[in-house]
């Protein structure tokens, strides 16, 4: 769940582990502390190595503008952009170099190539590395994508559309769809070369790594674009886990998890210890298997406020008498 779904908020918690109304990013293009205990700075700690590629966000108003060292929340490799939504030969800079360099191409695509080659570089260095690769798409707009991609999607008519997507909406709901499912048709195909580098390079087994997003898109629910809004649409977002090490078989695990939650549950997950304390939980127990610690999560829902139902259309919490009720909705389960 992004529980603040909008770029900037969403990613000042995912460094962070902390709400919006603690770190104060309720908004885009507002500048993140520098002084934030933030991920990086973490995974430093611990002896890992930094590095981030693509989009920022958190460094203030100016969207095409050089990104200082001191405000890069302790990544030390740096190919980052604060924000751009051109996705072809889009611009981006490179360390310390204050000369903006250009992406060859489809920059999601080419991300993820320079992603490929650190991995390459760096598997079998002594020290292990965080990586964190933040694409643009498949944020719109949604045509600045790679022309076979939108082939894919060219017969409008085998595109699904969600029940409340409104009638006068339905064709550019269609159309705006053609160009989101090429973009992540293309993000698809740069994940598996990812993948299959991380196998190349004999590091599968003990590289934990996540796939998510910062919110969801509308495209013509309710007739709405965007994002930022209280539906599921826009909240509910990916959160995909692979850790061959330690999780052997693939599963579903039907619980919320929110933005606040990551960065505590993947210390957790890496064994980092930290005396920070995060608003966010450690989920990295449940996510392995623990079935103790998911009863203990059921019960802790249990404890909240006696849910009011009135003029709302879901259930937002519940007290121990309405537990059962609220669970109907959704019931976590391994």
């Amino acid at each position: 769940v992004s529980t603040c779904p909008s770029c900037t908020p969403y990613r000042a918690s995912l460094l962070t582990g902390m709400y919006s109304t603690t770190h104060g990013l309720l908004l885009n293009d507002i500048l993140l502390d520098p002084e934030s205990e933030s991920m990086a700075k973490i995974y430093k700690k611990a002896g890992y190595n930094t590095a981030y590629w693509g989009k920022w966000h958190v460094g203030g108003p100016y969207r095409l503008g050089y990104i200082s060292e001191s405000n890069r929340q302790g990544f030390d490799f740096w190919k980052v952009m604060e924000c751009t939504h051109e996705y072809m030969d889009s611009w981006y800079f490179d360390g310390n170099d204050r000369n903006r360099k250009r992406w060859n191409g489809y920059d999601a695509h080419e991300q993820a190539k320079d992603l490929c080659k650190y991995i390459s570089d760096h598997a079998n260095d002594e020290n292990p590395f965080l990586a964190v690769l933040s694409w643009g798409p498949p944020h719109d707009p949604y045509f600045q994508v790679p022309e076979k991609y939108l082939d894919m999607y060219s017969d409008l008519t085998n595109i699904v559309l969600r029940e409340n997507v409104p009638e006068d909406y339905k064709d550019e709901a269609l159309k705006m769809l053609q160009g989101y499912y090429a973009h992540i048709a293309a993000l698809d195909e740069s994940m598996g070369w990812i993948i299959q580098q991380i196998k190349d390079s004999g590091i599968e087994e003990n590289t934990i790594l996540i796939f998510t997003s910062d919110h969801g898109d509308m495209v013509g629910s309710k007739g709405m674009k965007h994002k930022s809004n209280p539906w599921d649409e826009s909240i509910m977002v990916p959160f995909l886990l692979k850790y061959p090490d330690a999780v052997k078989e693939g599963r579903t695990i039907e619980m919320p998890i929110g933005t606040p939650d990551i960065l505590p549950t993947l210390l957790g997950l890496c064994e980092i210890n930290t005396d920070l304390k995060f608003e966010g939980s450690d989920f990295s127990d449940i996510l392995l298997g623990n079935e103790d610690e998911f009863e203990n999560f059921k019960e802790k829902l249990k404890d909240l406020a006696k849910c009011n139902r009135d003029n709302t259309e879901y259930m937002t919490a519940c007290g121990i008498e309405s537990a059962l009720e609220c669970f109907e909705i959704w019931e976590p389960k391994l």
